[in-house]
């Protein structure tokens, strides 16, 4: 997603239920430029050497994959920035070195009210695929020795982008803390534009009942004497609920449940009953909600003594690391202790 393909072309496919499938489909092909009289930046149709408006299919089609999206869009960018999101975030903080110049101020004139770094350069727009989200963070050291940052957020993807963003800004105070010898502050937020997309209503209903589910277990939990007995008991009865309907829906479909993710057991449950795969996912939501309240525990962030941040390592961690192994690519001194990986709902970010 947001990605340019190696042929420097980055298209946008058709999402959503009112799509019409044409996966022979192909669109005109534009490229940015800045109006010379207004400064906008406008698409505008990219010609070939013969004043022929240029014409660009789904790039599924042309790598001969199975059930082919179908394209909306195609903007040219250039193969020089293919596998990118173009000209933005990590490539903008490599030109304007806004990071080292943050951490030599927090080095030596920590009282500095001019501690910012910005992603939103004009320049640099027009090569950007997705110009950059959270575009600014500002920095303050108080007298009690710590570091407070305030992160600027123009566009919040809420159920996907916004977790990740929230954790990788508070890293990176972390490591500007660590490596400025200060202790770690406050972070504030401020977002323009939070939403939430088409293709994550599902989800986040999910989520709603998830917590839902969870309120109604904190209640039970309150008005009882011991806490561990009746959370074993409770947990035990759903458990059990569960498996009866999990046997019951193998017995009565001729689904190999056992060999699917549960939410493509649902979707197949529903084919032959729709009322049995309420009570399934039902089932089985219940007894999730429990196992994430009871596993989920306060991480606690570990950092190795440096004296940059750009010292740390960005090594790959192993797959099989306890701490990371929902995303394998990491950072073997960034460690996460307390932490307990907890069911997740995978939510497309849509375009």
């Amino acid at each position: 997603m947001w990605v340019v393909d190696d042929d420097g072309i980055y298209r946008v496919y058709e999402q959503g239920e009112n799509t019409i499938y044409d996966s022979e489909k192909d669109v005109p092909l534009k490229e940015k430029v800045k109006d010379p009289i207004t400064g906008d930046i406008v698409l505008i149709p990219m010609l070939d050497e013969f004043g022929k408006q240029i014409m660009v299919k789904s790039k599924d089609l042309i790598d001969g994959k199975d059930n082919p999206r179908t394209i909306k869009e195609a903007i040219w960018f250039g193969k020089e920035y293919a596998g990118t999101i173009g000209i933005a975030y990590g490539a903008i903080n490599r030109i304007t070195k806004a990071p080292q110049r943050v951490e030599y101020i927090l080095k030596r004139n920590p009282t500095d009210r001019r501690i910012i770094i910005s992603l939103w350069q004009d320049e640099y727009l027009i090569k950007a695929v997705l110009p950059s989200c959270v575009w600014s963070s500002e920095y303050k050291v108080t007298p009690d020795g710590k570091l407070h940052s305030f992160v600027h957020q123009r566009s919040a993807d809420v159920p996907l982008g916004l977790p990740f963003n929230i954790a990788q800004y508070a890293i990176l105070l972390s490591m500007f803390a660590k490596t400025s010898g200060l202790e770690v502050g406050t972070m504030s937020w401020s977002i323009m534009d939070a939403h939430i997309y088409v293709n994550q209503l599902e989800g986040i209903k999910k989520q709603l009942r998830r917590y839902q589910y969870m309120q109604e277990y904190s209640r039970i939990f309150q008005n009882q004497s011991n806490t561990y007995v009746d959370l074993e008991m409770l947990y035990q009865k759903l458990d059990n609920n569960y498996n009866k309907i999990h046997e019951y829906a193998k017995n009565n479909t001729d689904i190999d449940l056992d060999n699917l993710k549960v939410s493509k057991r649902i979707n197949e449950i529903k084919k032959a009953n729709s009322t049995l795969a309420k009570d399934y996912e039902e089932a089985y939501e219940r007894k999730i909600s429990l196992e994430h309240m009871v596993t989920r525990e306060n991480p606690e962030l570990e950092l190795a003594d440096h004296d940059s941040i750009f010292d740390y390592s960005t090594e790959y961690v192993d797959k099989n690391d306890p701490y990371l192994k929902e995303n394998p690519i990491g950072n073997k001194e960034l460690v996460l202790k307390k932490y307990k990986p907890t069911p997740f709902i995978s939510m497309p970010i849509a375009q």
